[in-house]
Order: C-alpha cells, then structure tokens, then sequence
C-alpha cells in the first residue's frame, strides 16, 4: 500500500519496500506492475537497524517511513 502509493505520487523517486510476508511481497510486487512500477517499486524480504545503517543515501533525498508490526 504505502510503497505504490508512495511511487505514483512521486514519480522521480525509488521506492524501496520490505516486508517478512512472502504473500505481501508478492501483492506488492503485482499491484507495480499494474500501475507500470516495477522498475521504481523494488522489493525485499526484510530491514534491519544494519540494513539501514548500510544503505547509500549519498547524492540524494531520503525519506523513511516504517510501519513494523508490534514495534509501535
């Protein structure tokens, strides 16, 4: 939900989603290419705190948005 949405309203932008469940991955995954996404709507199984710290954000605008089940 957040990823496409996130993707249709920004169309320079990468988005990256990440979610443990297989099945959403894969809902994910089929409402981009729908919608024409998939090349900016990339998807993976899981992040972590050393994930995060590892990503490149050099050269270019961040935004992060979390929505961890349970870790409110």
């Amino acid at each position: 939900y957040y990823a496409n949405g996130l993707s249709l309203t920004m169309p320079e932008a990468t988005v990256y989603a990440y979610d443990v469940d297989e099945r959403a991955r894969n809902i994910c995954r089929q409402i981009a290419q729908l919608n024409g996404l998939e090349s900016r709507v990339l998807i993976g199984e899981k992040m972590d705190a050393a994930g995060l710290a590892n990503f490149d954000f050099s050269n270019q605008k961040a935004f992060v948005l979390s929505d961890c089940e349970g870790y409110e």
